[in-house]
């Protein structure tokens, strides 16, 4: 952990989290290595998240928001399934699922994880509705670690 006063925190969804140096010219690609000796996790499967948004390798921490004393979100990939990030309310919730599992499935599976009344609710991937419900995710061009946003359509 640092001991820098200029700090930033990583977490992970099983709660732990770690103090690392702050600079807003710092890419997300150059905290792999530092998360991975902090963590205990492998760089390769890290994912990272800030405020409902994945990062890239390539993004800089100060041009995509992230200022001293903010929390990054770690997620682990999982390489043995099909991970889905799902974006509702400003917070990502991880999926692990199955190619052939249906968008219907998955909309059961997220009413669990959300504890929210999903009626009407549709999930959405670059500018598409997915409106098949009976259709797998391989079918509607789903792959593996999209993004996908769950909204509500009026």
């Amino acid at each position: 952990m640092s001991t820098a006063q200029s700090e930033f925190y990583l977490s992970t969804l099983s709660g732990l989290q770690v103090s690392l140096d702050y600079s807003a010219s710092r890419s997300v690609q150059s905290l792999r290595k530092e998360a991975e000796a902090a963590l205990g996790c492998p760089g390769d499967i890290q994912l990272y998240s800030f405020q409902g948004i994945l990062l890239r390798d390539e993004d800089i921490l100060g041009r995509v928001g992230v200022k001293e004393g903010d929390r990054v979100q770690v997620l682990m990939r999982n390489p043995g399934l099909f991970q889905l990030f799902v974006n509702f309310n400003e917070q990502i919730f991880t999926l692990d699922v199955l190619p052939d599992e249906t968008i219907e499935s998955v909309l059961t599976c997220l009413r669990r994880v959300v504890k929210t009344d999903l009626t009407g609710a549709y999930l959405y991937k670059h500018h598409v509705y997915l409106t098949s419900l009976s259709c797998t995710l391989s079918q509607a061009g789903v792959l593996p670690l999209d993004q996908l946003i769950l909204t509500f359509v009026k």
